[in-house]
């Protein structure tokens, strides 16, 4: 036999994170959107994702859920809302 051989399982899925921390997008978020303090919107983030988990019967929720908590907080109005979880969106793909 010769060279090597190599075989992977991923089972059908594969995961590459372009941050080091996931809540670290959020920050990235708010730098995106113009924020002057953009650990404020990471911690504002998280904040409203732990109410819409306490709100819930399930353990996780949607982002819907989680922008429904958010976005009364920064006052965001219903389209201000779509547009930035869209942004969040693009910044995990």
């Amino acid at each position: 036999m010769s060279g090597f051989r190599h075989s992977f399982d991923v089972f059908d899925t594969s995961l590459t994170r372009t941050f080091a921390h996931p809540a670290d997008l959020f920050a990235e978020l708010g730098r995106s959107q113009g924020a002057a303090a953009p650990e404020t919107w990471r911690r504002l983030r998280i904040e409203a994702q732990r109410r819409a988990r306490r709100k819930s019967q399930r353990e996780d929720v949607s982002l819907e859920e989680i922008y429904r908590q958010w976005a009364p907080a920064m006052g965001w109005n219903d389209e201000q809302a779509r547009q930035i979880l869209a942004a969040e969106l693009d910044l995990e793909k």
